[in-house]
C-alpha cells in the first residue's frame, strides 16, 4: 500500500490480509413439491439436493422434524462405480394417498443447521378389486379362486356384497373390496367351469 501526507511525501509497505473461513450452514435445493406413487418407495440421492462446505454428506446429522403419513429414512450405499452415495428414502403409509408437508433438518459438525420444507403429493394408483370368502378364525380370507360344490340338479345362490371390517361373515357370501368403484359397477365373469 502507499501512504501520502499533505506535503506530497509518501511511503510504501506491504499489508497482509488474511480472510478466515467462517462456518456456514448447509444449503438445500430440494424441490418444493415431490410426487410419489401410492404404496411405492422413492429413493433420492442427497448429493443432488444438499451442499455443505465443512462436511461430507455422510457427516451431516439428518432429522425429520415433521411427517406423519410418510416414513423417512436416511441411508448410504456404495454404488456400482464404488462411490459412496447418501440417500433419503420416502415410504408413504400403505393404501394412503394425499398431500403432506414434511420438514427435514441437516446439521453439520460445526453445529450449523439448515431446514427444508417439501410438500409431498402421493398419487393414488388404481388397484384391482379383491374377493374375500368365509372366515378363518373369525377373519375374512382373501382368495383368487372360488370353489362352489353343487349336487346334481341343485341351484345355489351366492351373495355378493362389499366387505367392511367388523361385519358378520356368511359362508354363502362373496365379499368384495374395491377402492375405486362401487361393486355394482364391477363386471363379473366365469373364467372356468368344469361342467
Amino acid at each position: 500500500i502507499t501512504v501520502t501526507d499533505g506535503d506530497g511525501l509518501s511511503d510504501r509497505g506491504n499489508l497482509l490480509v488474511t480472510v478466515s473461513a467462517v462456518a456456514e450452514s448447509p444449503r438445500f435445493t430440494f424441490p418444493q413439491t415431490l410426487d410419489l406413487k401410492e404404496d411405492k418407495k422413492e429413493i433420492i440421492d442427497l448429493s443432488q439436493y444438499a451442499i455443505d462446505d465443512e462436511d461430507e454428506m455422510g457427516k451431516l446429522k439428518w432429522e425429520v422434524i415433521q411427517s406423519t403419513k410418510i416414513e423417512i429414512e436416511f441411508d448410504q450405499q456404495i454404488d456400482a462405480e464404488g462411490i459412496l452415495r447418501h440417500h433419503i428414502i420416502f415410504t408413504p403409509s400403505g393404501d394412503w394417498h394425499g398431500k403432506e408437508e414434511i420438514v427435514l433438518s441437516g446439521t453439520d459438525s460445526e453445529g450449523k443447521s439448515a431446514y427444508a420444507t417439501i410438500e409431498v403429493v402421493v398419487i393414488p394408483v388404481a388397484e384391482p378389486p379383491q374377493i374375500w370368502t368365509g372366515s378363518q378364525n373369525g377373519s375374512p380370507v382373501l382368495t383368487e379362486s372360488v370353489s362352489i360344490e353343487l349336487d346334481e340338479d341343485q341351484d345355489k345362490e351366492i351373495g355378493i356384497q362389499p366387505y367392511k371390517p367388523g361385519i358378520g361373515l356368511d359362508d354363502s357370501v362373496l365379499y368384495v373390496t374395491d377402492d375405486e368403484n362401487d361393486i355394482r359397477q364391477l363386471i363379473w365373469s366365469i373364467i372356468k367351469s368344469a361342467g
